[in-house]
C-alpha cells in the first residue's frame, strides 16, 4: 500500500494506490457508476467508489481518477486547497 499527498499548483492531490491484483479493463470504465458491480447478484451493491466520486467531484469541486494494471490500482484525488487568508472588513 502506498498513500502520498503533495500540493500542486493550487490543489491538495492525494494518491493511493495497491499491489492487488487490478482491476480488469472492461470495468475500469464504469467503476464510478452507481451500483456497477462485478460481484454476485446479492454480494455488493457497487456504491462504494461512486458515493467517493460525488462527494469528491459534485461536492468539492475536485477530481477523482483510477487507473489499474496486473500489480495493481492507483486512485488520485485532486482537491481545491482553501486559502486560509481571507480579507475581513
Amino acid at each position: 500500500m502506498y498513500i502520498s499527498t503533495q500540493v500542486h499548483e493550487k490543489n491538495i492531490v492525494i494518491t493511493i494506490r495497491d499491489t492487488g491484483c487490478g482491476i480488469h479493463e472492461a470495468d475500469l470504465k464504469y467503476i464510478f457508476t452507481p451500483f456497477y458491480t462485478t460481484k454476485p447478484i446479492g454480494e455488493g451493491t457497487g456504491l462504494g467508489l461512486a458515493i467517493c466520486y460525488h462527494i469528491t467531484c459534485d461536492e468539492h469541486n475536485g477530481k477523482l481518477s483510477g487507473t489499474s494494471n496486473e500489480q495493481g490500482t492507483e486512485f488520485t484525488i485532486s482537491l481545491p486547497s482553501s486559502n486560509s487568508q481571507q480579507t475581513h472588513n
